[in-house]
């Protein structure tokens, strides 16, 4: 398992040791990767389950699990994306080190030429926003009016909550805002009923609906199986109900496969379970030990 390397921290408008540095404009400089002394920022989105979705809500409000260990949280992310040559056999791979700069991870083959891949979704610093799954909630909003207003609520499936548009005439939404049981009528009207309108999946949720701002703080390079129990807890695996209300004293874990209810004794036995629930399907399942890229994140704004 190896880590990206750090870049050198500069402050703003502070030049590297590379001539020219704060002169470059139109291209990043090669000894430290900003341009004009800046840092170069990327934001990008990425999905989330809503299982994932809640442990990373439980993050952003900050629940110390010292007072409430039963609430997941999430502060890592495995994901395949950008390894998919690598993971066509992953045993004839290895993983060798990174350029510094470009944040390019590099393959060795057993034979062939060596393979560099940048990770896609970014390098520390880089802003992720989380989409997640949702749909239009205009029936479950007492007063609502389409013909005056057009759909102007939008309902979360992770945790059923209904936010308003923010919306101004002429203009294209600008973001979202939770709303509080007193501005509708009855709890009733928060429902995660499919007698509602259809759940729409979090690839089509549009930017300005995201609750949540990641800030990626590190990334590396792993095997799928290297993750370890304390790994596994980053990744927001639950604590199962036999752990909340029957042994409170010990502690087991969310089974994932639909078909088991029982629970495993270690975190990283149910990132297992978690991960085949998710991936097998497509052929990366954990016995294949897949490459991945591990993103370790912080949650930089949350709107709840």
């Amino acid at each position: 398992m190896d880590i990206l390397p750090k870049k050198k921290t500069y402050q703003d408008g502070e030049p590297c040791d590379h001539k020219g540095c704060l002169n470059h404009r139109t291209h990043p400089c090669e000894g430290c990767g900003r341009i004009g002394g800046f840092p170069i920022v990327k934001t990008r989105p990425t999905l989330f389950k809503s299982e994932m979705v809640n442990a990373i809500k439980n993050t952003a409000v900050g629940v110390p699990r010292s007072l409430d260990p039963s609430l997941p949280f999430k502060s890592q992310t495995r994901r395949l994306r950008g390894l998919e040559k690598i993971n066509k056999n992953p045993d004839a791979w290895k993983n060798i080190g990174y350029e510094t700069i470009k944040s390019k991870a590099t393959f060795l083959p057993e034979s062939g030429r060596i393979l560099d891949i940048v990770p896609p979704l970014g390098v520390a610093g880089d802003l992720l926003y989380v989409r997640e799954g949702w749909r239009y909630a205009d029936k479950l909003v007492d007063g609502f009016d389409r013909a005056k207003g057009g759909e102007n609520y939008i309902q979360f499936r992770a945790d059923g909550w209904v936010y308003k548009i923010q919306l101004e005439p002429g203009k294209e939404p600008t973001g979202v805002t939770p709303i509080s049981w007193n501005e509708i009528e009855g709890e009733q009207m928060f429902t995660k009923s499919d007698d509602w309108r259809k759940w729409k999946p979090s690839i089509h949720m549009f930017k300005y609906m995201s609750r949540f701002l990641l800030e990626i703080k590190e990334v590396r390079v792993e095997r799928l199986q290297d993750i370890t129990n304390e790994d596994a807890i980053a990744e927001g695996v639950e604590l199962h109900r036999l752990t909340k209300e029957v042994h409170p004293n010990t502690k087991y874990w969310v089974n994932y496969h639909p078909q088991f209810e029982s629970g495993f004794n270690h975190p990283r036995d149910s990132f297992f379970s978690l991960w085949d629930n998710i991936n097998l399907k497509s052929g990366f399942g954990w016995l294949m030990n897949p490459y991945v890229f591990v993103y370790e994140f912080m949650v930089k704004e949350a709107n709840i």
